[in-house]
């Protein structure tokens, strides 16, 4: 598909006009420099046309920090993969030195380009913008992505460069994916490992990814879309907005996916905050997997007790099945792709009425549900009535009945006879009073 990059200095507004051309707050915006960091990517369409438009982070000139020297290489990477190239400038700062650098990166490498003066919030400001002609650039757009002002022009200029494609925007075959964890867990590190490419910004400092970045990867005959995700901090170590909105957002996105996979930091052991992580899993309602990271950097019995302490503390997530593996040296990388494989095709299928019942009558009869007032809970057949999550429809003699402690032995149960693992399963009564969700 047709590729558009945005690019320019750190803090011309770029996010913003990524944002406003793809319509939906997608890359974070912050008056701090340097907020952006890896690329983001969504596609569009305008004027029927189709395209995938490309967010980057800002160039920084002789830089030593590890970070921003990553982000120079990740702009790199994306010019060369850009078709046409939006040159974003700040209109209200005028030209800058580090804007004929980006310029001359650009002419550099031979593409097709336009260059905007973004925050041109008013006449005066727009007036301005031909300072922009002594850098050497060969037309210039006026643009104010607070005010929307100017992009109806932008609009027409990208629609006459994208060409006609027989491509349509579609989210229907994807199958989502959400990567999620603490802070340096390496969840950026597995995105990279699985595409055999460094797509996202790695360091050892924690919260190095703030947006939140979708990635289409196939594997056999399936299209993944993975979103790696902010680490998950308490609240009392979130420092700055940037990093709050980011955090914010990937719980949102544990709702808005189909999957949500938790990485654990192997070197560190379980944690606090992994437990509570694991609890928001658990509430989406989606498919699990827990990976267990920097296995290169534990022994067997390590490996062991980690395992042995998910099943104890992460109680919401105990079914789900847990992958040793390392990021960095690529191991185990194709038994997580095959379980994410697996899963997906579960989730696809329906249990036989007949089979269902039969277990359930079994579990009852292994283990009679407890006495409350005299009486017990009688569950006289289930139907499976949705798939995800996976819900269950018991009919039952009396919602009074039902304890917690009875449903998590009965969805234990079924769980492991139809090899359900990772799969949400949700109870729901029918009986001569109202409904419950258990």
């Amino acid at each position: 598909m047709f590729k558009i990059a945005i690019i320019g200095r750190p803090n011309v507004g770029k996010s913003s006009l990524f944002n406003k051309i793809v319509g939906r707050r997608r890359s974070i915006v912050d008056a701090m420099p340097g907020v952006t960091r890896d690329r983001i990517e969504a596609n569009i369409s305008i004027k029927g046309k189709t395209a995938v438009l490309m967010d980057t982070g800002g160039f920084f000139e002789g830089t030593e920090n590890i970070i921003e020297e990553k982000m120079k290489d990740q702009i790199q990477k994306t010019l060369s993969r850009a078709n046409f190239v939006i040159f974003v400038c700040d209109a209200i700062e005028g030209p800058h030195v580090m804007d004929k650098t980006v310029h001359k990166i650009i002419k550099k490498s031979r593409k097709e380009y336009i260059t905007v003066a973004n925050k041109a919030d008013n006449k005066n400001l727009e007036n301005n913008i031909f300072e922009f002609y002594n850098m050497g650039v060969d037309n210039i757009l006026p643009l104010s992505s607070l005010h929307n002002k100017g992009f109806s022009k932008l609009y027409d200029i990208l629609a006459e460069i994208i060409p006609e494609t027989e491509n349509t925007i579609s989210k229907n075959n994807n199958f989502r994916i959400c990567i999620v964890g603490k802070p340096n867990a390496g969840k950026s590190s597995i995105i990279n490992a699985i595409l055999q490419q460094e797509r996202v910004i790695v360091t050892d400092i924690p919260g190095t990814t703030r947006d939140e970045i979708d990635i289409s990867y196939t594997y056999k005959d399936q299209t993944f879309i993975f979103t790696d995700t902010s680490g998950l901090r308490r609240k009392k170590k979130i420092q700055v907005a940037a990093d709050q909105f980011g955090i914010s957002r990937t719980e949102d996105s544990l709702s808005n996916t189909e999957m949500n996979i938790l990485i654990i930091d192997g070197k560190n052991g379980l944690s606090a905050q992994d437990k509570r992580i694991a609890h928001l899993i658990f509430k989406s309602g989606k498919a699990s997997l827990v990976v267990i990271n920097k296995g290169d950097l534990i022994d067997a019995e390590e490996k062991k007790l980690i395992r042995q302490k998910i099943k104890e503390d992460l109680g919401s997530l105990k079914n789900a099945t847990v992958i040793t593996l390392s990021a960095k040296r690529r191991k185990n990388i194709k038994k997580l792709l095959e379980s994410i494989y697996y899963l997906k095709n579960k989730l696809e299928k329906n249990i036989e009425t007949a089979k269902l019942n039969k277990e359930i009558q079994a579990l009852q009869e292994k283990t009679l549900s407890p006495l409350k007032n005299g009486r017990r809970l009688k569950i006289y057949y289930g139907v499976q009535k949705n798939k995800i999550p996976l819900e269950i429809l018991l009919f039952i003699n009396n919602k009074k009945y039902v304890t917690d402690n009875y449903m998590t032995y009965l969805r234990n149960g079924l769980t492991n006879k139809f090899d359900l693992h990772g799969i949400p399963l949700i109870f729901r009564y029918s009986a001569k009073k109202i409904e419950k969700t258990c």
